[in-house]
């Protein structure tokens, strides 16, 4: 259930992340080398923490930012994320054969921001 309300709760927020790079040389228009990094996530001008994105693929999101979970007392905790193309990235959080994934539909980015559409609305 807690799967549940959490999937609920990212669908109906509007995402968009702001990041700590500063690297003006890289017109960052691959979105598989632009989202590596750390990012701090807001929605609706509320903070939902911070993330990382790391080169392997793999998902640091202590706060649950974007993906995290439980099921039967089993936390998803080993998350990862994979970009498809510049048009979106599929986070999963897991732990054994208990998985969890959510696909963002990203609308628009450049070195400094990521804007994600979920459900339709665009942040």
């Amino acid at each position: 259930m807690k799967i549940l309300n959490l999937l609920l709760f990212a669908s109906l927020l509007l995402i968009s992340a702001a990041c700590n790079k500063d690297d003006d040389a890289d017109p960052c228009t691959d979105l598989g080398d632009t989202i590596v990094g750390s990012w701090s996530l807001t929605a609706l001008g509320m903070d939902l923490g911070d993330v990382e994105f790391k080169a392997d693929g793999t998902l640091l999101d202590p706060d649950d930012a974007l993906i995290g979970g439980e099921v039967g007392g089993v936390i998803l905790d080993e998350k990862s994320y994979v970009v498809n193309g510049n048009t979106s990235f599929t986070a999963t959080a897991e732990k054994g054969s208990n998985s969890v994934e959510v696909e963002y539909d990203v609308t628009a980015f450049d070195c400094d921001e990521i804007t994600l559409d979920v459900l339709g609305i665009v942040a």
